[in-house]
């Protein structure tokens, strides 16, 4: 059995079935912004904020259901999901305050959605990262070209 120091302290990981969640992802990711893909081209900014909203919730259900491999508290006690969209609320908090001037527009506000889904994409390759770095430089390689084909999905035309 391959030996992560975070993932060894758990005696129940199932690498199999890790290492097939992991090779999902990728696909996931890219049929999820093919389909927003169909609609936003025809959104406002608010609705296109809805959009990004509900892809940052699939990456907020991709990286839970990494974390659930590693061991029972791991993230500071919290539950999973809380902890994750805490990380991406202060995201959201730092941003904003990069770009926000005295008032708030929707295009900024657009801005910094896509700029927290970038931060989701890149927490979810950092733990597959975390997970795989020591066990399978292979697959972590494999996975890394599959999952920047995916983010590369986000940013082409619709056809």
């Amino acid at each position: 059995m391959p030996s992560h120091p975070a993932a060894a302290q758990s005696t129940n990981v199932d690498w199999s079935q890790l290492t097939e969640l992991a090779r999902c992802l990728p696909t996931q990711l890219a049929a999820a912004y093919a389909h927003e893909h169909k609609q936003v081209h025809t959104l406002h900014a608010g609705q296109q904020e809805e959009a990004v909203d509900r892809l940052i919730g699939v990456l907020v259900t991709m990286w839970t259901s990494l974390a659930r491999y590693y061991p029972a508290g791991h993230f500071k006690e919290k539950d999973l999901e809380a902890f994750f969209r805490g990380y991406l609320a202060n995201r959201q908090a730092w941003r904003s305050l990069l770009v926000h001037g005295e008032s708030p527009n929707p295009i900024k506000a657009l801005e910094v959605k896509r700029a927290v889904l970038a931060d989701a994409e890149d927490a979810v390759a950092d733990t597959v990262a975390a997970i795989f770095r020591g066990n399978d430089r292979v697959m972590l390689n494999l996975w890394t070209d599959w999952w920047s084909e995916a983010k590369a999905v986000r940013d082409r035309p619709p056809q």
